[in-house]
């Protein structure tokens, strides 16, 4: 899968529900099939085990069961949204790839040209960054309602009564990264969660720009490279502001023509149990 450079920081729009603290998407009823248990352990030997061994095996594979549900579903979507753009180019007469923008406000045309948009990639490219998350994780059965009820009682703690003046638009983010359980940068793995900071004015006036003390984007690791010179090139699948439903990696641009990467923003990794 390609990545594209140069898009922009979600702008955090809230489709979804402005607190984003109600579940907006139910996700899809499905068939409960019982999980195989994998284990170097004989059978006769799992018979005698104690129930908890059972339980930590089986809770095991469900865990990596349901990341590559969330990953395969983001990369499905990033696809998808990636061959939309192209045909939105193509039905406009331009060369290249549409922007997002672009292809929302084109609908009518995109129907009445026999161009069908999935329901879940339409609605993944109206939503923001933090949407997207809440609804592949969603889709994937993950308890991210719990990551979000902690992530604001840790908002309570700090700030109080004062939690609730704290900024809608980069709140989805900041609640997902305070809800989630800290992974350092050599232990993250694919399906974890990447949050990134903003660059804002000093608010002493100052001509300084400063990262903000709270992460105000956030997207899904799709990919993990690491390198015989201790240095590891993180990809991840997020939503953007022009682009839509992309896959960019940390070493591309966060600002169309500004010389601000995702590297320089302070990246942090959370994971989702």
């Amino acid at each position: 899968m390609e990545t594209q450079k140069t898009q922009n920081i979600c702008a955090n729009s809230y489709l979804y529900d402005e607190q984003f603290t109600e579940n907006i998407l139910q996700p899809q009823s499905t068939k409960q099939v019982p999980l195989p248990i994998i284990s170097n352990m004989k059978p006769e030997s799992i018979k005698k085990s104690d129930n908890k061994s059972v339980d930590s095996i089986q809770s095991e594979n469900k865990k990596t069961r349901t990341d590559n549900t969330v990953l395969e579903k983001a990369r499905d979507i990033c696809k998808e949204t990636e061959n939309i753009k192209r045909n939105t180019a193509q039905l406009l007469g331009k060369n290249g790839k549409a922007s997002i923008k672009e292809v929302l406000s084109n609908q009518d045309k995109i129907n009445e040209a026999g161009i069908k948009i999935d329901k879940d990639v339409l609605t993944a490219n109206q939503t923001d960054c933090s949407g997207f998350v809440k609804m592949m994780f969603e889709k994937g059965s993950k308890p991210i309602s719990n990551v979000i009820s902690n992530g604001e009682k840790d908002l309570v703690n700090q700030y109080g009564v004062k939690s609730k003046d704290f900024s809608i638009r980069f709140r989805g983010a900041e609640l997902l990264r305070r809800g989630s359980e800290k992974i350092d940068i050599n232990n993250i793995k694919e399906g974890d969660l990447i949050f990134f900071k903003n660059i804002e004015k000093s608010k002493d006036n100052s001509k300084k720009d400063v990262l903000t003390d709270y992460a105000t984007h956030v997207g899904i690791v799709s990919r993990v490279d690491k390198s015989d010179h201790n240095t590891t090139k993180i990809h991840f699948i997020h939503k953007s502001t022009n682009g839509g439903v992309i896959e960019s990696s940390i070493e591309d641009k966060a600002r169309i023509n500004q010389n601000i990467y995702y590297k320089d923003l302070d990246p942090t990794f959370g994971r989702i149990r």
